[in-house]
């Protein structure tokens, strides 16, 4: 929209009815995809473990896990 009408930010965000720091939003998410594997290993080696013990062995090897993303998996 800003770039059609030659608007700027500021200008397209109020007309829009929207903040502006949605715009300028940028996810501060990272690629998990080595930590996601080695949870879903640790899970089918003991199959009977509850999340807390498959969390354990992460936190040991020194991923960052959050407990939650540990369970949720």
């Amino acid at each position: 929209m800003q770039a059609f009408y030659a608007v700027s930010e500021r200008r397209s965000c109020f007309d829009l009815g929207t903040e502006r720091s949605l715009a300028r939003y940028v996810s501060q998410k990272q690629n998990q995809a080595e930590q996601v594997m080695r949870i879903l290993d640790l899970a089918a080696t003991w199959t009977r473990y509850s999340c807390f013990r498959v969390y354990n062995p992460l936190r040991r090897e020194e991923w960052v896990v959050i407990y939650k993303h540990a369970c949720r998996l």
